[in-house]
């Protein structure tokens, strides 16, 4: 079930944790990266047309001024973060199966490309032996010249809170 609008997102280099986590939960999201100047970022949201996710107040209020939508955060707590930003989309967030990526369409956290079901023999090699042989579930990104291969490992745990974490929040609003 994909439960998202057509909002695409631009997040600032402030907000990497938040860009990959958008990511991981399905939300088509670009990472600005640190080096970029604010007259380009504001170039990239008009000409992409994406809405620009920010904890800058200056760029904010320059974004305002030429009436392009972004959304201001103030808070560093990540759960709180993508509150605001599903809840400033309007976007209505439940995910039903957690441990199935491809339910929600998950991106890649680190080029933003859909990802994949991997069948187990095609990470043979790809992956490191322990992990392959632990796990059954695998998932990849789209983008080949990424290629990277997802698993539910120890750090699963901590997405899945987080993820709980917003679905209880949102069905509590219900």
């Amino acid at each position: 079930m994909n439960q998202f609008n057509s909002s695409r997102f631009i997040v600032d280099a402030m907000l990497v944790k938040l860009g990959k986590f958008m990511r991981i939960i399905g939300l088509d999201t670009e990472i600005v990266d640190n080096s970029i100047a604010d007259d380009l970022v504001i170039q990239q949201v008009i000409e992409k047309d994406r809405v620009l996710v920010t904890m800058d107040k200056l760029l904010y209020k320059r974004m305002q001024k030429k009436e392009q939508e972004t959304i201001f955060l103030d808070t560093d707590i990540l759960e709180a973060q993508l509150i605001h930003v599903l809840k400033s989309e309007n976007i209505a967030f439940l995910i039903e199966d957690i441990d199935n990526p491809i339910s929600y369409d998950s991106r890649c956290s680190l080029c933003n490309s859909l990802l994949k079901t991997m069948v187990k023999k095609e990470v043979k090699g790809k992956v490191p032996e322990t992990t392959y042989t632990s796990f059954e579930d695998f998932w990849g990104c789209q983008n080949e010249t990424c290629g990277k291969i997802y698993w539910m490992g120890s750090h699963w745990r901590g997405i899945r809170k987080t993820i709980t974490s917003i679905n209880d929040s949102f069905s509590e609003n219900r």
